[in-house]
């Protein structure tokens, strides 16, 4: 084999790593087990949020000992801003937030003025 060959054969091997990261899927950094916390009236309230990302929509379900167990809807994802509806037993409570340094926060309104702030990490899977 003469050098033009190893090189067009180098070149080539380059070019399709290239191409094979290039196509191989961004890391999903909303998926997943997250421990939030919403705050309002002084009080925080505990809830684990299971998120699955697709795309731009955001499906899941979420727990708590406080609002119980129910699902999210109206789910979006775009340019590490999140909303969704979290829809449960004591009715919707509105979420929105975005993503920073592997954290999430933002706001929350519910029925009846209630509204506040809340947190989640993600567990460690």
């Amino acid at each position: 084999m003469d050098n033009n060959q190893v090189r067009t054969r180098s070149v080539t091997l380059a070019f399709l790593m290239t191409m094979a990261l290039m196509a191989a899927p961004a890391r999903d950094s909303v998926s997943g087990e997250w421990e939030a916390s919403f705050h309002a009236h002084d009080d925080a309230v505990p809830v684990t949020l299971k998120l699955k990302r697709d795309g731009n929509k955001v499906t899941g379900t979420f727990e708590s000992d406080h609002l119980g167990r129910g699902a999210l809807s109206n789910g979006s994802f775009q340019e590490n801003r999140l909303s969704f509806t979290l829809d449960g037993p004591h009715g919707a409570i509105e979420v929105t937030g975005e993503l920073n340094a592997g954290r999430l926060a933002g706001d929350f309104h519910a029925g009846e003025g209630m509204q506040g702030k809340w947190e989640a990490t993600k567990k460690i899977e």
